[in-house]
Formats: C-alpha cells, sequence, structure tokens
C-alpha cells in the first residue's frame, strides 16, 4: 500500500508539493517592452536610414503585380554576411516543370471581340513582348509552356522569373483561384531547400515570396496565414541588414522599401479580413519617423480611405488635416476631400470639387471615373455615360470604369446588352499596352 509520507533524499531535505496559490511559487517578472517586425526602434540600422524615395515604397511600380515589376530585377532576399558569392551545388527543381503543376486558361469568358482582334499577337511573340502590349493571358501561357519544354531543372533563377510571370499574369486577369492552386507546388518555401547550402541566402525572389504569401493564404482560405507570412518576411528582411557588416547604403534603402511594401499589405489583408478598424490603426503605425514628408503623406492617404469606407468621416478628415500636397500639381487632398463629402451624402459639394478637378485635369482617369459616379448620384446619367465613354474613347479601360459604364448602360436603356457589347467592341480595338488590353466578360457586365 502506497505511503502518503513525503520522500527524503539522500541531503535530509524533504520533498514536498506547494499549493497552487502557494506566495512563495510568486516570483516578480520585470515587463519587457516589445517591438514588432514592422515597428521602428531607435536602435535599428533601418530606422536610421535616408528617406525612402516614395516612388519605390508607394507607388504601383512597388507591386509585384504591376506590368513594370513583371521584367524589373527582383531582389532575392537579405544578403549574408560574405559578401562574395557562392557557387549553387547543383539541385533539382524538376519537380517545378511538370505539365500537370498548370492549368488550362479558358476561354469562354473573353468577349469574341479580343478574341477575334487584329490585335492578337501571333504564337510566336516572344514573352517579352506580350508583357510589353499587356497580352496578360497569352503571356501565362507562354511562361508555362516555357517552363515545361524549355528550362533546364538546375536552372533556378529562370525557373523563378518564369514562375512569378505566370503567377502575376494570371493574378491581372482576375484567375486568382488557378494562381492559388498553382502555387501550392512550390511548397513551403521557408524551407532550407530553398536556401544556399553555403551562404543560407534565400534562392526564391522577393517579389515571388510576397506574391506566393497572398496566394496560398488565399488557397488555403486563412487570411491570418498570409498576415503571419508577411510578418516573417519582415523579420527576415530586418535580420537580413543587421547580421551585415558595414551594409551598403543601397541595401538599406532596398530592406527599408521592403519593410514598409510589407506593412501595406499586412494592412490589405486585415481588409480582406473584414477588421478594418485594425488596418487603419496598422496603417498609421507605419509613418516611420524616417519616412519623406510625400511618403508619410501617401500613408495618411491610405488610412484615410479605410476610415472612408468605414464610415468615419472625421477620422478621414483628420487625416486630411494632417497631409500637406507635396507639390502645386498634387490633386490627392482634393480628392479625398471629395470622396468624403460623396461618403457624407453631401453630393452637390462632392460634384462641385469633381468638376473643378476634371476642368483642372482632363486626362485624368480616377477624378473623370469619380466625377461619373457622383453624376449618377445626383441623376445626371447622360453627362455621367458622356464622360465615362470620352475616357474609354481616350485609350482608358480598366475594369471598374466599363463595369461602371455598363451598369449604366442597364440603368438607362433597354438594349443594354447591345450596348455592352458594343463598348466591348470599342475595346478591342484600342491598342494594347503593358497596363492590359484583353478583357474578360465580367468587366462588361456579360
Amino acid at each position: 500500500m502506497a505511503s502518503n509520507a513525503p520522500v527524503r533524499n539522500p541531503s535530509g531535505r524533504r520533498h514536498g508539493r506547494h499549493a497552487s496559490s502557494d506566495e512563495r511559487r510568486k516570483i516578480a517578472v520585470t515587463r519587457r517592452s516589445t517591438t514588432g517586425p514592422l515597428d521602428a526602434v531607435p536602435d535599428d540600422p533601418l530606422a536610421a536610414s535616408s528617406p525612402v524615395s516614395p516612388s519605390s515604397t508607394l507607388s504601383p511600380s512597388a507591386n509585384p503585380l504591376s506590368p513594370a515589376a513583371l521584367t524589373s530585377p527582383m531582389p532575392r532576399g537579405p544578403r549574408p554576411t560574405s559578401r562574395s558569392p557562392s557557387p549553387l551545388p547543383p539541385k533539382d527543381f524538376s519537380h517545378l516543370l511538370s505539365p500537370s503543376n498548370f492549368h488550362p486558361l479558358p476561354t469562354q469568358h473573353i468577349p469574341s471581340a479580343f478574341l477575334h482582334s487584329s490585335h492578337q499577337p501571333p504564337p510566336s511573340t516572344p514573352l517579352p513582348e506580350l508583357l510589353k502590349q499587356g497580352h496578360h493571358r497569352l503571356a501565362a501561357i507562354s511562361a508555362a509552356t516555357s517552363l515545361v519544354s524549355s528550362t533546364s531543372a538546375n536552372d533556378y533563377v529562370r525557373i523563378f522569373q518564369l514562375l512569378y510571370i505566370r503567377l502575376a499574369c494570371l493574378c491581372l486577369i482576375s484567375q486568382h483561384g488557378i494562381a492559388a492552386q498553382e502555387a501550392k507546388v512550390l511548397g513551403d518555401l521557408n524551407s532550407a531547400f530553398y536556401r544556399h547550402p553555403i551562404t543560407r541566402r534565400h534562392l526564391v525572389p522577393w517579389g515571388l515570396r510576397v506574391l506566393c504569401v497572398r496566394l496560398l493564404s488565399a488557397g488555403y482560405g486563412d487570411g491570418r496565414k498570409g498576415i503571419m507570412g508577411f510578418y516573417e518576411l519582415a523579420r527576415e528582411a530586418r535580420e537580413g541588414e543587421t547580421s551585415t557588416a558595414n551594409p551598403e547604403q543601397s541595401d538599406v534603402e532596398l530592406w527599408t522599401s521592403c519593410l514598409q511594401e510589407l506593412g501595406i499589405r499586412v494592412a490589405s489583408a486585415l481588409i480582406e479580413l473584414n477588421d478594418l478598424e485594425a488596418a487603419a490603426i496598422h496603417l498609421k503605425t507605419l509613418n516611420y519617423p524616417n519616412l519623406s514628408p510625400s511618403a508619410a503623406r501617401r500613408l495618411n492617404m491610405m488610412e484615410a480611405l479605410v476610415w472612408l469606407r468605414i464610415g468615419s468621416t472625421t477620422d478621414a478628415q483628420r487625416c486630411i488635416d494632417a497631409s500637406t500636397p507635396s507639390s502645386s500639381s498634387d490633386n490627392s487632398p482634393a480628392i479625398l476631400a471629395a470622396l468624403t463629402a460623396t461618403a457624407s451624402g453631401d453630393f452637390d459639394a462632392a460634384l462641385a470639387v469633381w468638376r473643378d478637378l476634371h476642368a483642372a485635369h482632363p486626362a485624368d482617369a480616377l477624378v473623370g471615373q469619380n466625377l461619373a459616379v457622383c453624376l449618377i448620384y445626383t441623376g445626371h446619367l447622360a453627362k455621367s455615360r458622356e464622360v465615362l465613354e470620352g475616357l474609354v474613347d481616350g485609350g482608358h479601360a480598366f475594369r471598374s470604369l466599363t463595369f461602371n459604364l455598363a451598369t449604366l448602360y442597364e440603368l438607362s436603356s433597354e438594349r443594354a446588352r447591345e450596348m455592352k457589347l458594343r463598348l466591348a467592341g470599342r475595346v478591342a480595338e484600342g491598342v494594347p499596352s503593358e497596363e492590359g488590353w484583353e478583357g474578360g466578360l465580367g468587366d462588361f457586365k456579360l
């Protein structure tokens, strides 16, 4: 029968259990302040760097999905401590080249006006030319064909560049589901398989890694996974610089830009999770002390837009008041003021601002489209149609514009379908550009 007596150790001391409420078990621990990988801290070499050009951080060119980014060089990852390059022993990436990895791209969702247009390029058109002309669907097909038929399993630089083009082009033609499925073939990009065995530098370009975090979070239906992935990349960017002896100024600027881009992407992920207030507060924390006035102003504009979406015009106005125009040609504060008036239901005041902006900047498609939408709210359908069709004739045919014009046709005519088909034909006759040319049925509400 077991005894309840305490056991003696060789030193003669008794061993016994203490109650969980025993004060002897409570140890006072000083609370430490913590910072996240996207926070700016005084001793961080990235925070003390020179201001980063806003064009490299907040403009569309910083977006891995922008047309210019598809052919521009991408950073490969934080540099190792040693600057001397080390050759990579042969590594087999043949699992990324299997034809079963790539899905066929259907054409049923494309209006026939585009499929039979004289602007359709011949099958022999090189991939760079397809990207330059905005033929993103054909560029995605060309990239997959090159991966399967003419790429060595050891040429990881070419493999990852073509994979990036393939996935980015799929997103640009609104085939996010296919892109998410194909991104799963890469597996865990944080594994040692994708690192140089000597320098430990990541072999996958930065742009592809950022894009895969977004796609994989969507593919697995877990938005929080995407946020954690962005923070993991931010941590790696910081460690890459803090572990580098005497970092070059260009590297500091590069990784500061990457950190700010990741911060904006975290806000975007929070918006997709419908946590708008957290996204607005997060954007406010990205106003690092070392930001240039122009970059800080753009972040204020982003935060204001989120507050407007929430419905808090007071907070949006606070962001607008904190921003000063970078030049006399900068119309961002006026645009946000008009959007604030629209969100408040004061359409007449908003319409007056949009008209003034359109008169000053007649070629600005953003201003023209918002003017047309405000004209719809105030009952001026004919004038709104005139503005939107003028933008189409001027070479602007982005998705939201054609969608709004198709909606206007539905509101003003019983022959809306015929008018939408003619609109698709007008867009198909336009000269292709790198911003995109081929539209889908959904772009014209067909």
